[in-house]
């Protein structure tokens, strides 16, 4: 049974220019719009929800998020807003000298801290580990990564704060001969039970 579709279009540079997704048990779709600015930096996406799903024609802001990037193209702040005008989160990233998120933090519209994340990564750029903490540095969740050669995922665990496996996720793939995964088949890692299937289709530029 098909959960949800999504049709994302792309420029010739490999950035989403529009995401549109339609969920055959609903009677709404979304549609994502891509903004960047003159060095294909992304700058925003807007969230339209259109509830007239037979004739498609009645879209509206469902919610609207603008980026903030360093010098070298480092996404540092994100805001969102909510049916695009109401701002209602904000978040702020850190760096290493790799280019690797670091570190991220969640505020409130009023600049309060919610939360923040704690990443590391391996030689290759993949993250590895994830600790989440509450505002006053309380270790809320921490979790763990696992992948091929190739860079996909086919692991993720979540851990106790006393350190005991808590969940597993396990994943494997399908790919064309591009060596683009065109099936990921999503697995309970504590009974091994198929629970979840992304198929994609991909047409490349020639």
């Amino acid at each position: 049974k098909i959960f949800i579709q999504l049709i994302k279009t792309f420029n010739e540079k490999g950035n989403i220019l529009e995401e549109n997704g339609c969920w055959p048990d609903r009677n709404d779709n979304l549609k994502n719009t891509c903004i960047y600015d003159h060095n294909e930096e992304l700058l925003g996406v807007i969230c339209y929800i259109d509830i007239d799903k037979i004739n498609g024609t009645d879209y509206k802001i469902y919610f609207a998020t603008i980026y903030k990037n360093d010098n070298i193209g480092n996404k540092i702040e994100e805001k969102n807003y909510n049916q695009g005008t109401k701002l209602n989160s904000i978040s702020t990233f850190k760096y290493d000298e790799k280019g690797n998120c670091i570190e991220d933090s969640a505020y409130s519209p009023n600049g309060s801290l919610n939360s923040y994340s704690i990443y590391q990564y391996d030689d290759k750029g993949n993250k590895i580990k994830e600790n989440d903490y509450k505002s006053d540095g309380t270790l809320k969740s921490k979790s763990g990564f696992k992948y091929d050669n190739y860079g996909n995922n086919i692991e993720y665990v979540s851990y106790k704060l006393d350190g005991i496996i808590d969940h597993k996720t396990v994943y494997s793939y399908e790919f064309d001969a591009k060596g683009s995964w065109i099936k990921k088949f999503t697995y309970d890692g504590n009974n091994n039970t198929l629970f979840d299937i992304v198929e994609r289709k991909i047409i490349y530029y020639k």
